[in-house]
């Protein structure tokens, strides 16, 4: 995961998290082991802002690529999350984010239309 979270601009504390690689489909992961046992407490993603981002050539898609990125979404809206976009990158492979400028533009731009 990568995130913009806790950080300032201009004073304003600004927060959203990235998930660039799910582990959704592996059974026992430890995160989401203790979220859903309530090792962090009672609901702790509940209002979290979220972006996924895969690409569609990503070498392990059911781990980290686009199917596991949507069950992610889901899982997290699940959770209470608020999942502001979903970016599928079908030309990228792992790394999407970082490997595609567009993407990484599309998240900033987000970004800071969220936190006006």
């Amino acid at each position: 995961m990568d995130g913009l979270k806790n950080s300032r601009v201009n004073g304003r504390l600004l927060e959203l998290a990235l998930a660039s690689a799910g582990h959704h489909a592996i059974p026992g992961y430890p995160p989401k082991r203790e979220i859903v046992s309530s090792g962090f407490g009672p609901r702790p993603l509940q209002g979290t802002r979220w972006i996924t981002v895969a690409g569609g050539r990503d070498p392990n898609p059911e781990r980290d690529g686009i199917p596991d990125m949507r069950h992610a979404a889901a899982w997290l809206k699940e959770q209470g999350a608020v999942v502001l976009d979903r970016i599928e990158d079908p030309d990228e492979g792992h790394g999407a984010l970082v490997h595609n400028p567009k993407n990484a533009q599309r998240v900033l731009d987000l970004f800071l239309n969220e936190n006006h």
